[in-house]
Order: structure tokens, then sequence, then C-alpha cells
């Protein structure tokens, strides 16, 4: 298993457990049993633990590579969710039982840091709008 704390993630209703399936596997993410005593700090600007993130490795041949290749995706996980809640959303600490141990993250990744009154993006009207424009460029072509 390799896992870690992600800072300031705050996805739309909280869920307790959500996966996201991608290209190395699948990612559960486990909301923090302090998420409702820091949430309110989080939304004034400051910075906490609020969900952990978990890959499970197979234990055959391929463990290697599937945690390189786990590893590899943690980045583009916390730019996405730093870009659709609006946070800037990194990895702190690794947790307990990870093969990974996160000792400093490189310049990289986006910087701890709390962004006071952050708006989530409304995805679903972005998607509308780009659903319309592509629709109105098919027009105009025709």
């Amino acid at each position: 298993m390799i896992g870690f704390w992600l800072v300031n993630c705050l996805p739309p209703n909280a869920p307790q457990i959500f996966k996201l399936n991608t290209p190395a596997g699948v990612w559960i993410f486990r909301k923090a049993s302090h998420f409702d005593e820091v949430l309110d700090g989080v939304n004034q600007g400051r910075c906490a633990n609020t969900y952990s993130i978990e890959f499970d490795l197979p234990t055959d041949q391929a463990r290697s590579s599937q945690k390189d290749s786990a590893f590899y995706e943690v980045l583009p996980i916390c730019l996405a969710a730093s870009f659709v809640t609006g946070m800037a959303v990194t990895v702190r600490d690794s947790l307990p039982h990870s093969e990974i141990t996160m000792i400093q993250t490189g310049p990289h990744f986006p910087r701890e840091r709390g962004i006071r009154g952050a708006k989530p993006w409304n995805i679903g009207a972005w998607l509308d709008i780009y659903a319309l424009r592509r629709r109105r460029l098919a027009l105009n072509r025709a």
C-alpha cells in the first residue's frame, strides 16, 4: 500500500470514502477523523490534513512497476483536486504503513497554503458552456 495525507482537500459534499479510477488503478480517498474539527479553519485560510489517499499494491511481480505508476499519479491528482475545489491541495505526510515515505515534496507539487473563501468550480456549468460552444462551432462549419 502507498498512501499520503492530503492537505486542504474539500470535495463536494465531503463523502466519508470515495474512489478515483486512474490508469494505474484505484485510489481510495478517506475523510480524516478530525475533518469536522478542522473544516472551519481550512475555510478561513489555514492548512490541515483533510483526506488520506491510498493505493493497494498487487502481490505479484508487477508490484514495483505498479508502485512507480501509482506514485507518478499523485501530482496530477493534487493538481486536479486543486482545480476542482479551488483550494491548494497537496500531500503533507505519508500514511504510517505506506511503502513510499514522503520526506519533502519537490517544487513541482503545489505549496501547502490556505486560501480563504475559496469556491469550488461549478464543473457542470463549465461543461455545459463547453458543449454549447462545440455545438455552435459545429453549426458554423456546416
